[in-house]
């Protein structure tokens, strides 16, 4: 979950050796606490968030953690008002519209 958040608040892609690291790590004894505070700093301190989601696609956490959001990938929307692509897609790009939107406001550092 770092390497995602690393990687979309730096705009930086994950080497390849790392990601092959974080693909065999086990999360499902992760405590809530640190999901919510990687996701949070992903969510609200990346400029583009949807590098994060991208990240956690490809190294496998949706696989692990976040079910619901994996659901979204390859589900068709109609092209006529979607021509982005799939559900997914559509997602990061709210997560990157919304974090645009919370620009103006103070956000808490821990």
């Amino acid at each position: 979950m770092r390497a995602a958040q690393f990687a979309a608040r730096f705009e930086f892609r994950v080497e390849p050796e790392t990601a092959v690291l974080c693909r065999a790590i086990d999360l499902s004894d992760l405590p809530s606490e640190r999901i919510w505070g990687e996701m949070e700093k992903l969510l609200l301190r990346a400029q583009r968030p949807s590098i994060g989601l991208g990240w956690l696609h490809a190294l496998g956490v949706l696989d692990q953690l976040f079910p619901e959001i994996k659901a979204l990938i390859d589900v068709p929307q109609d092209p006529e008002w979607h021509p982005e692509g799939d559900v997914f897609v559509h997602t990061r790009l709210v997560v990157d519209r919304a974090r645009e939107l919370i620009d103006d406001l103070p956000i808490q550092s821990k």
